[in-house]
């Protein structure tokens, strides 16, 4: 089903569009803590199972999400993106993880490059390309895991070179 061609599609487009400004707001201005918060990241890996069905809406909640990033005025960061779809999943109940990674690039005065990207079910939802695989994995937060919500999840010092 095409995301634009239902009046769900539309609904699924406009709540990915108010995710991203969110996400893109919390990732501008807020230490990394607050904003997992938002996107109700916790710390660690997820052992969840997803359904076929949850599967499926996860798979049109990336498709809506990278579908909007790729028409911001802005430039919707990978960072951006992961925060934004793990809200969209949190508000639906469906577990999925943000993976944070970084990769050697001599083109960087640091000389290295930081990405994020989230699965649910084993499957990237944003951040994939040909590119992704370089990237070796420091950190995975889960939605709608098992942690406390009171507990906050650290920073990785990578976060800050995502934004």
């Amino acid at each position: 089903m095409a995301l634009r061609h239902s009046p769900q599609g539309h609904h699924l487009l406009a709540e990915a569009a108010l995710a991203l400004v969110l996400a893109t707001i919390a990732v501008r201005t807020l230490p990394f803590r607050r904003t997992a918060r938002f996107a109700g990241l916790s710390e660690g890996a997820t052992a969840s199972e997803v359904t076929i069905e949850q599967l499926a809406c996860a798979e049109r909640v990336g498709r809506a999400v990278r579908a909007v990033a790729s028409r911001t005025p802005w430039t919707s960061t990978c960072l951006m993106e992961a925060v934004a779809g793990a809200a969209l999943l949190r508000r639906r109940r469906i577990p999925a993880e943000v993976h944070f990674g970084v990769a050697k690039d001599s083109a960087r005065p640091d000389g290295l490059a930081a990405h994020a990207w989230l699965t649910c079910g084993g499957r990237v939802l944003t951040g994939d390309g040909p590119q992704r695989q370089r990237y070796a994995t420091l950190g995975v937060y889960s939605v709608c895991g098992n942690a406390p919500a009171e507990q906050e999840p650290s920073s990785p010092e990578s976060v800050d070179r995502m934004r």
